[in-house]
């Protein structure tokens, strides 16, 4: 994050306040880096549960539901900051964020410093998301990337420029942090955590909210494990509620004899502390996944973007197990295994 030393004081913009695992971790890798700094945050919710420990938060802005109030909110976050910072997550992609596109611009007429730090760059196929996106990167004074795809992407926008790095995920300051020197935590035998997402917004490129093809992978799964707990998790406990439900619904009439529960406790440490006690993971959700890689827990993980990959790619873990977008079980499970 050496981009962001040279301002005292930025303005950060995220999704953030939704209690999404992966952004509240990001989050607080950012403002543990910046102890001395005058931060300003814009988010999508209350962030008191996160923020609670840290004095360099000056002020925090919630975006309101009204077009008028919401650039009134953006000018009263921004104001005094020399820099507006979009702190990690894929903000450029075709079904979800299009990194501020409305806002960005005019925070750089108002003379603020536009930096995207620990970002990365998702499913860009769309004419009008691309355009958004490469403009963005265009104007933007500093950005870094956390992984190598998203990296080059970005470098194909803009070739030879000292102020564009790769970075690691932002998360891992984090995880570095809570689990020091890598100790092992103490996992269970015999429970299967699930953190899967909501794909509605994929449904044109993946398995969507079609739940079968998982079904199968956690037959599977209960069967060679000897699975004797189910746990799920919302890993974002704002998007991924109502697809959990539904599927706890259905592994609860599927399973008579196997405990199943539907956990949807919503602070950081609650989710850290179930992903701890299982033995292995089944998710759609990076950052479920970097924290499986990270604690060397047995991790499935569905390639439903390019992030998921660009994170299987650049690991040496065998505990990561990537299946592919079709999600045929009998071709497509891909292990890293330096033996093979």
């Amino acid at each position: 994050m050496q981009e962001l030393l040279n301002y005292n004081k930025i303005t950060l913009v995220g999704y953030y306040g939704k209690s999404n695992l992966g952004d509240d971790m990001m989050l607080e890798s950012i403002l543990k880096a910046l102890p001395n700094h005058e931060v300003k945050i814009l988010a999508f919710g209350n962030l008191d549960s996160v923020i609670s420990n840290y004095k360099n938060v000056r002020e925090v802005f919630v975006w309101p539901n009204s077009k008028v109030k919401k650039v009134q909110a953006f000018l009263a976050a921004i104001k005094g900051s020399e820099a507006i910072v979009w702190g990690g997550g894929t903000c450029f992609t075709d079904e979800d964020g299009d990194g501020f596109f409305k806002y960005m611009p005019l925070g750089k007429l108002l003379g603020k410093k536009i930096i995207y730090s620990g970002i990365g760059v998702g499913n860009l196929s769309k004419r009008n998301r691309k355009a958004k996106a490469n403009y963005l990167i265009k104007i933007s004074d500093f950005l870094s990337l956390r992984d190598e795809n998203s990296y080059a992407y970005v470098r194909s926008i803009r070739k030879s420029d000292k102020n564009i790095l790769l970075v690691e995920d932002l998360s891992m300051k984090y995880l570095e942090s809570k689990y020091s020197k890598k100790e092992k935590v103490e996992k269970k035998e015999s429970v299967l955590l699930i953190g899967w997402r909501n794909l509605d917004k994929y449904k044109n490129t993946t398995i969507g909210n079609n739940l079968r093809p998982l079904l199968k992978l956690i037959d599977i799964v209960v069967l060679e494990k000897r699975i004797s707990q189910i746990i799920l998790i919302d890993v974002d406990s704002s998007f991924d509620r109502e697809i959990n439900i539904k599927l706890s619904e259905m592994l609860n009439e599927k399973y008579r004899d196997i405990e199943i529960n539907h956990f949807k406790e919503e602070s950081l440490q609650d989710k850290l502390n179930y992903v701890e006690f299982s033995s292995v993971v089944i998710t759609s959700r990076l950052h479920l996944a970097v924290i499986c890689d990270y604690l060397d827990i047995e991790c499935y993980m569905y390639n439903y973007s390019p992030k998921m990959k660009s994170l299987f790619d650049g690991s040496s873990s065998h505990n990561l197990k990537l299946i592919d977008k079709k999600f045929d079980l009998n071709n497509d499970i891909k292990v890293n295994l330096s033996e093979a």
